[in-house]
């Protein structure tokens, strides 16, 4: 049995957690042009005179227009009839006025979705531009090993990996089976009914020893499948989300945005990752569910020893939260979803590292700076159809 194989200490239980294999978001800001504030106008109104009689006074003999002093404040005003330029009836004028915003919500510039939707085929939006990437998609991984996950949740604490190699399981996050007893089931309600697919892809695999790749993909159901149950292996067609992919501006084949590497089989045992790779997860942690990001991650598990990937069986998804990642994606929160939890961003740190204690030194400084977590993940083969439009 491989060292980091899971430990059971416990029994396991039913939790929530739901999981972000892999965000990326391309969004386009829009902004009002800012124009000439009103105390520019006022400024210029009443700096100097106007022909000898000033615009202030009651009366406003001649016309403003042509006055090289007070075309400011009212250029469309053909004459004064002895109205003050800067009097209440005049203040819809400046731009930075309520009323008048500068640039139609209809405008080019603010069309709402990056890019208006309007980019050609093959082409991505960045930063409110269309650019087309160098990359190209590799080939459909639909081969007979790609393997769809049946099961995904927080394991209970004494369940998991041996991290620090000291013989125990790590796993603090699992205390959260302890306080939410319920923290699995909108992630597994997801993954029953379809709603979420995630699937492990071999690249190739190999049972032998021999290192290969296993990508962590997005998808979803082929429609033509509709009314398929997703929790029978083999009642369901799939197909595999291009998002699943990073685009890149060099040549060669998108990688994917997760990959486990190295990965080997030896004696059944499933071992891959560890080292570099990063997926984020949405634990459920004082009334909200706050993206977290795990480093070190690895998949473990009971394989078989047969030449393809029938299924993992009582796999887990090991790894740690470092505390200033923690930290970080609290420091995020959007303010309503801050507001929800009744403490502010120096409490809500305070109350959460005061239960989930770190327990790894992933510096090597003497010190933990980091919080170990397990996730549990069950798979079985999937048919894979095509792409995701």
């Amino acid at each position: 049995m491989h060292a980091d194989t899971p430990r059971s200490l416990t029994p396991d239980h039913a939790r929530r957690t739901a999981v972000l294999v892999a965000a990326c978001g391309l969004c386009a800001a829009c902004g009002l042009a800012s124009e000439q504030a009103p105390g520019a106008a006022l400024g210029a109104v009443v700096a100097a005179g106007d022909g000898g009689v000033s615009d202030v006074a009651g009366s406003d003999v001649g016309s403003d227009v042509g006055d090289a002093v007070d075309t400011g404040a009212r250029p469309a005003d053909e004459a004064d009839g002895g109205a003050l330029d800067v009097s209440p009836p005049d203040t819809n004028a400046p731009d930075t006025n309520a009323p008048d915003t500068g640039q139609p919500d209809t405008a080019a510039a603010d069309t709402g979705p990056p890019c208006g939707g309007a980019c050609a085929a093959g082409e991505i939006c960045v930063s409110g531009k269309c650019k087309n990437p160098k990359c190209t998609l590799p080939p459909l991984p639909n081969g007979p090993d790609v393997n769809k996950i049946s099961r995904l949740g927080l394991r209970p604490e004494g369940v998991g990996c041996d991290l620090d190699k000291d013989g125990q399981p790590d796993n603090v996050y699992g205390k959260i089976v302890g306080i939410y007893a319920a923290a699995n089931d909108a992630i597994q309600d997801d993954i029953d009914s379809g709603d979420l697919v995630l699937f492990l892809s071999p690249e190739p695999w190999k049972s032998d020893g021999a290192p290969f790749a296993i990508d962590l993909l997005m998808g979803d159901i082929d429609p033509p499948s509709a009314g398929c149950d997703p929790t029978v292996a083999g009642d369901c067609k799939y197909r595999v989300s291009k998002g699943s992919y990073a685009y890149s501006w060099s040549p060669g084949l998108c990688p994917p945005v997760a990959r486990f590497t190295p990965a080997t089989v030896l004696g059944g045992q499933l071992f891959a990752g560890g080292t570099k790779q990063v997926f984020f997860v949405d634990v459920p942690l004082i009334g909200i569910n706050l993206n977290t990001k795990i480093t070190s991650a690895r998949i473990v598990g009971e394989v078989g020893t047969s030449p393809g990937f029938k299924g993992l069986v009582d796999g887990s998804i090991c790894g740690v939260v470092l505390v200033a990642d923690l930290e970080k994606s609290i420091d995020s929160l959007p303010p309503n979803v801050l507001a929800a939890t009744g403490f502010g961003p120096a409490t809500l740190k305070s109350l959460i590292l005061g239960v989930l204690k770190p327990d790894q030194d992933t510096d090597a400084d003497g010190k933990p700076d980091a919080i170990s977590i397990a996730l549990r993940v069950d798979s079985f083969p999937a048919g894979v159809v095509g792409w995701v439009q």
